[in-house]
């Protein structure tokens, strides 16, 4: 997964969406997000925002398996996690899933039913 998101991100670097540049270093070769902050036990309810400014989502932790649709989003208000920012559908099965993709607006989070996540970012 984390190098399809890295594939998304330069696509939209080139297209010149120069809010979704993707981490280099300083000889410019890609790296990853850290993670270096996180948001535990997020259980189902209304949309969460757990930042309300410009991220990188690193990881996408399934406790246990939501049983209804759950997603990470590229929102800054509750209102705006529809599909249109939806960047990250999350499986309905227990694991860890890298994801690293930049977020403009903010992070949101949906968790479905029974459902609980934990989310690494930066």
């Amino acid at each position: 997964m984390g190098q399809n998101a890295q594939a998304a991100t330069i696509a939209r670097a080139a297209a010149g969406n120069t809010q979704s540049q993707p981490l280099t270093d300083a000889a410019h070769a890609l790296t990853v997000g850290k993670g270096t902050a996180n948001s535990l036990n997020n259980t189902a309810g209304a949309a969460k925002i757990v930042s309300a400014s410009a991220r990188r989502i690193c990881k996408v932790i399934v406790n246990t398996a939501p049983t209804a649709v759950s997603g990470v989003y590229d929102a800054a208000t509750a209102g705006a996690c529809t599909a249109a920012n939806l960047v990250f559908n999350i499986p309905e099965a227990v694991g860890v899933y890298d994801v690293d993709i930049p977020l403009a607006n903010g992070l949101g989070l949906v968790v479905g039913t029974a459902g609980v996540i934990a989310l690494s970012y930066q």
